[in-house]
């Protein structure tokens, strides 16, 4: 979550949203899709929706670390303070960066098939 933050704070995106990020999650662990970044994250299901007691840790410890603001948090809503120490983030977990930059960038692409789907949605209603 580091390296995720440190990147999405790279291009300028300071918001996540956190079961979007779970799912997408998931659907690269089902596909066998970045194993080495994903392997310490366990995605369970109650039923309805995924979710990852693992991830809810990673943000709670960068929120303690004042990575992530505590506020404003809307719903599933992460915000990523503007001053995070970037380079710091990345030097440390270097070996990763190449795969977290795919993933990464896959994220948002997901992200934004949902958006679109999304007004899709609307403009028909």
């Amino acid at each position: 979550m580091c390296l995720f933050s440190a990147l999405s704070a790279l291009n300028e995106s300071y918001l996540f949203h956190k079961d979007r990020l779970c799912v997408f999650m998931e659907i690269c662990k089902k596909n066998n899709q970045f194993s080495e970044l994903l392997e310490d994250i366990q995605i369970k299901n109650n039923g309805v929706f995924g979710y990852s007691n693992d991830l809810d840790e990673a943000i709670a410890k960068l929120k303690w670390a004042r990575l992530y603001t505590v506020s404003p948090e809307i719903d599933d809503t992460i915000q990523i303070c503007k001053d995070i120490p970037v380079s710091g983030l990345i030097q440390k977990r270097n070996k990763y960066f190449e795969k977290m930059s795919i993933f990464f960038n896959q994220f948002g692409y997901y992200g934004a098939q949902l958006e679109a789907k999304s007004n899709q949605k609307s403009i028909v209603k």
